[in-house]
């Protein structure tokens, strides 16, 4: 069996991104996105810990599998640039693709094993091709819209208080747009997202509550128990996120991190650089077949290429989890 890391990490390390079209001709909205997909990893994502995810899946690199299958929640295919699916993968699903999804499976590269999904499947689409997958306009997208949330400063309103056992977020009314910007310094972060903690979320109606964590503590053990469909998570610096046991029912953005749950699982929608043992569940939250519910359209991103610091990040990653793989 062969592993390869991501088209974006291969790009990367060759110290350039490939031509990218203006992520306006692309189509590519993040808002929409996350609210239509369970997981975004925009390098490799490992799966072989769990047999499905209930939500839509995008892999921008290889997906490595073992009779898995995608959107058993029924949910419609969706359009990611030029193609459309509810499994679609920029490089290799390396493995096999059984039964018991629903949608389209779109793969730039080839199935290696079995696909008896049963669902129609196109193979060989390519990357950042005319038709293909956009794997380069999709790491451009997310990894500009946390760097972007990142640097925003906190809005009036937008708090937290309580201790180890249980914390409680307020987002206040937010800017004009109804956005919300909580900044968590490395000591709160620690403090909050170290402890087994309950978190709590006082959300506004229509606001979207972003809570920026530049530097996030090597295990994340705090819970939330309850949908926090408007709450998203930016850890915008962040190469490496290990989740414990517990659950984290609120959508988070990760897109330069190598991601790993040996055992908890979340709601919501996942946006990481890499995915690596997730033992979880990744689902769409409980009332409805959705994911992210926030609105984060008043952001601007530019389609600009990756800083040549997330260059080198993405190749690491991209490297970190072939070696992962070969030692497994």
């Amino acid at each position: 069996m062969r592993f390869r890391s991501s088209r974006v990490a291969q790009a990367a390390a060759a110290g350039f991104l490939l031509s990218t079209s203006p992520l306006s001709a692309a189509g590519l909205d993040a808002t929409t996105l996350m609210s239509r997909f369970a997981l975004i990893s925009l390098g490799d994502a490992d799966v072989t810990g769990v047999n499905h995810i209930e939500g839509r899946a995008y892999v921008g690199g290889d997906m490595t599998a073992t009779g898995f299958y995608a959107n058993s929640d029924g949910s419609p295919d969706v359009a990611v640039g030029d193609v459309t699916g509810s499994l679609v993968v920029g490089n290799d699903i390396v493995g096999s693709v059984q039964s018991g999804g629903s949608g389209s499976i779109v793969v730039g590269g080839s199935i290696t094993g079995a696909n008896s999904s049963g669902l129609p499947t196109s193979e060989g689409v390519g990357a950042d091709v005319p038709g293909g997958v956009p794997v380069t306009d999709m790491a451009n997208l997310f990894t500009g819209l946390s760097s972007t949330l990142g640097g925003m400063a906190g809005t009036a309103g937008a708090a937290f208080s309580g201790d180890m056992n249980s914390w409680t977020f307020t987002s206040g009314a937010g800017d004009a747009d109804g956005l919300a910007i909580l900044n968590l310094s490395a000591v709160d972060a620690n403090s909050i997202l170290s402890s087994n903690g309950l978190m709590n979320f006082n959300v506004d109606a229509g606001v979207t509550l972003v809570i920026n964590v530049e530097t996030a503590p090597a295990n994340v053990s705090a819970k939330v128990n309850t949908d926090a469909e408007s709450v998203l998570f930016n850890f915008h610096a962040a190469t490496s996120l290990v989740f414990g046991s517990q659950a984290f029912n609120t959508s988070l953005l990760a897109p330069l991190a190598d991601f790993s749950s040996p055992s908890g699982g979340t709601r919501g929608s996942m946006v990481v650089g890499s995915l690596a043992d997730m033992a979880g569940e990744i689902r769409s939250f409980s009332n409805s077949d959705s994911t992210f519910g926030g609105d984060l359209s008043s952001v601007s991103v530019s389609a600009v290429p990756l800083p040549a610091p997330a260059l080198l990040l993405l190749a690491g990653l991209g490297a970190l989890g072939v070696v992962r793989r070969r030692a497994a």
